[in-house]
């Protein structure tokens, strides 16, 4: 019986003498589920496993193969002694297929019946592969492979496709607190890293280990306006990463959602581009810093303290402020949600926390407002044309309206002399012989748009100069230099001005 096992043991040492020729090498790392065959230290397969559960887990160190068996029968734990059959090769076998025996007693690599277990640690110490796997793997080794299991969750390189430096973190399935900021800094010591490690990012990263590559979280500064914030951004990969709290306070307002968060070291990050478009913020890079920014608004050449708000490309305006600023009558009811412009109701337009903004376009059709702005502009100028009779300017601070600029209709009714009363609740103007006109009250004054009123007037000549923000009258008929009154029912203006 001695010689037999002596012979037995020079067998598996020369056959393993061979393997060792052939340079074949199995290597199992638990954490990562995976068991990798080398070849003269490339890798020629990688396949998931199911390795030991934390109450039984998978032995570590190095050992052989030490025999092979197709269709092997499955002898429960102390059967013999229990009284229980063994259970013979089959689909309800647990060991699949194929077993290949370990030089850990009791030991080894097979096959499964249950398939859904690969890629978790539910088995009582062995390593369970797929029956197809572990059947290709047993013809690729030999009686004699030397097989190594290892402990690693922190793994770090260069990813062979970009050269970048990477990251994967793996979980800690045996509770072994490998999973430590000290453990990733000393991995990352040896790489060539072109930045600050952000240590609050990669702590997330080692709290949620997902086994898959990740950029290592280098700092990045983040600038409000062109000045430096106090708490760093991190970039991964292509993403920055920028804290939310310091910009929702430099922005006057917090974003509602729609963008995915991310917590680290006790701070909320969001994607920079997220985050602006979130708040409505211009965004540009300033060598790799990502730079928020929002577009100023002037009026006659002051910051008007209206917000600005950028959404899908284009601007929208605050435009309760703005309207009281300019004399436009506006009303809005933030309860109800109800905006209403010159006694009309407005239905298109952004709603962002409790106040109503309206884009560019909007701006022009119901205030007859122009706001000349491209994406990336950091300051836009409101626009007011001015209007001439003969030459001679009429006002400077006008608005837009159908046919080009609107006619401050009192001024122009007193330079050509004739009389002129308002209908404030029909929005009528009536000019001269009963020529009836639609006009709106801007600033406290009447103005009306100059294609009805060259309908009107057929001595008015009209010439709008759209570059130019120009509007000329031009008059041909008899004029006075006296401006008459406006004639209208008391308080009529009024009332239109608070509605």
């Amino acid at each position: 019986m001695y010689w037999r096992k002596v012979l037995s043991l020079s067998l598996i040492l020369l056959l393993g003498a061979g393997v060792w020729a052939m340079g074949r090498e199995i290597v199992i790392n638990l954490p990562m589920f995976t068991l990798s065959l080398y070849e003269n230290g490339q890798l020629l397969r990688a396949y998931p496993i199911a390795v030991g559960r934390l109450v039984s887990p998978t032995r570590l160190g190095e050992t052989v193969i030490t025999n092979k068996v197709v269709d092997p029968t499955y002898y429960l734990p102390q059967w013999y002694e229990k009284g229980l059959e063994p259970i013979p090769p089959g689909p309800d076998n647990p060991v699949g297929t194929r077993w290949l025996g370990l030089g850990f007693p009791g030991y080894g690599i097979h096959g499964t019946n249950d398939p859904d277990s690969i890629g978790k640690a539910v088995s009582q110490g062995c390593i369970r592969m797929h029956n197809s796997d572990v059947e290709e793997l047993a013809d690729l080794v030999a009686v004699g492979t030397p097989v190594r299991f290892f402990y690693e969750t922190i793994q770090v390189g260069l990813d062979p496709a970009t050269g970048e430096p990477y990251i994967t973190i793996y979980p800690d399935i045996y509770r072994l607190k490998t999973n430590t900021l000290s453990r990733a800094l000393a991995k990352l010591s040896h790489l060539k890293l072109d930045g600050e490690i952000h240590q609050g990012a990669l702590t997330a990263l080692l709290n949620r280990p997902s086994g898959k590559m990740s950029p290592i979280p280098l700092q990045v500064q983040v600038m409000w306006e062109g000045a430096l914030i106090d708490e760093a951004g991190y970039r991964l990969g292509d993403t920055v990463m920028v804290p939310l709290e310091p910009l929702f306070l430099k922005a006057g307002r917090r974003a509602s959602g729609g963008f995915e968060r991310r917590r680290a070291g006790g701070i909320w990050y969001g994607a920079a581009e997220d985050a602006a478009r979130a708040l409505g913020l211009g965004l540009e890079l300033i060598e790799g810093s990502p730079n928020f920014y929002r577009v100023s608004l002037l009026v006659d050449d002051e910051i008007l303290p209206s917000e600005t708000f950028i959404h899908r490309g284009e601007l929208y305006v605050a435009v309760e402020e703005l309207a009281r600023r300019l004399g436009i009558p506006l009303a809005w009811d933030r309860d109800a949600r109800r905006l209403v412009v010159d006694q009309t109701p407005v239905d298109d337009f952004l709603l962002v926390g409790d106040r109503a903004y309206l884009s560019r376009r909007q701006l022009l059709t119901h205030l007859g407002l122009w706001l000349p702005w491209q994406e990336g502009d950091r300051q836009v100028q409101l626009i007011q044309p001015r209007v001439y009779l003969n030459g001679e300017i009429l006002t400077d601070k006008s608005f837009l309206g159908q046919g080009g600029a609107l006619v401050p209709l009192r001024t122009l009714a007193g330079r050509l002399g004739l009389p002129l009363s308002w209908d404030g609740q029909q929005g009528i103007a009536l000019l001269g012989r009963g020529r009836r006109l639609p006009g709106v009250i801007r600033n406290g004054r009447l103005f009306v748009a100059p294609a009805a009123l060259a309908e009107a007037l057929p001595a008015l000549k009209v010439c709008w100069q759209e570059h130019q923000q120009e509007l000329h009258l031009f008059w041909t008929g008899e004029s006075s230099v006296e401006e008459p009154p406006l004639q209208e029912p008391p308080g009529q203006v009024s009332q239109v001005l608070l509605q």
